[in-house]
């Protein structure tokens, strides 16, 4: 007699206990297609600024300078703007869909899910755990040398995961 595999009270098979951890390449798969929608998104929030910013580099262009965020051409403001702008949607957008379906357009594509570190099949990520996540990857993006560590620990951590996952204790799964 064989003994069965193991099942849900619904008498579905249960998942794996373990599922496999995602490699680095599907992670950096996914952030480059993430990466278009956000670079998009800036562009279009850029266009509300066209005016300010084409004036201001006008400027600068006919003053010879080197100091392109000089308050004399008034840039800065609407630089700031666009990219506080940018990165609020960022957070805002990719803490929903890591919270409603587990994984940004790119993990999505690609077959990745996030879940809770040692709880894989615990359902879906809180709001604030996708938002810490989320905060922390913005974070590492803006400062290279974070991203490089983020990219290293994938590779040689056990849980693969990066500095964000390490924040917000979570973890990436192939689902597929």
């Amino acid at each position: 007699m064989t003994p069965s595999a193991p099942t849900t009270p619904t008498g579905a098979p249960a998942p794996p206990m373990n599922p496999p951890l995602a490699s680095w390449w599907p992670r950096v798969r996914a952030a480059v297609m993430d990466a278009v929608p956000a670079v998009l998104g800036l562009g279009v929030v850029g266009l509300f600024f066209y005016d300010s910013l084409l004036d201001g580099l006008r400027l600068w262009r006919n003053a010879g300078s080197t100091n392109l965020f000089s308050s004399q051409f008034g840039l800065l403001r609407p630089t700031l703007t666009v990219a506080a702008i940018t990165v609020a949607c960022v957070l805002l957008v990719t803490s929903i869909l890591v919270t409603w379906k587990g994984g940004t357009l790119g993990m999505l594509t690609v077959g990745l899910r996030v879940v809770p570190t040692g709880r894989p099949w615990a359902g879906r990520v809180p709001f604030r755990t996708a938002f810490v996540r989320t905060l922390a990857y913005v974070i590492a993006c803006l400062i290279p040398v974070l991203a490089l560590i983020g990219l290293v620990l994938v590779i040689v951590m056990p849980r693969r995961q990066a500095v964000h996952d390490l924040v917000a204790r979570t973890q990436v799964i192939t689902v597929w």
